[in-house]
């Protein structure tokens, strides 16, 4: 069984949940022929920012 980490709190492992959507998201629309390129740019944009949010969480 998989226990929780308790190193990280709860909003850190949202907003990891959060890239590794977006993340996936994203791998999945780039492997699409039909995906929107705007869709695509979008989602990295909020990949980044979320990126940086937890950072932000770690380092402080």
């Amino acid at each position: 069984m998989i226990f929780p980490s308790k190193i990280f709190t709860e909003k850190e492992k949202e907003v990891a949940r959060d890239i590794y959507f977006l993340a996936s998201q994203t791998y999945l629309d780039i492997l699409n022929p039909f995906a929107d390129k705007k869709k695509i740019k979008e989602n990295i944009i909020k990949w980044k920012s979320k990126l940086e949010e937890l950072l932000d969480m770690l380092e402080g």
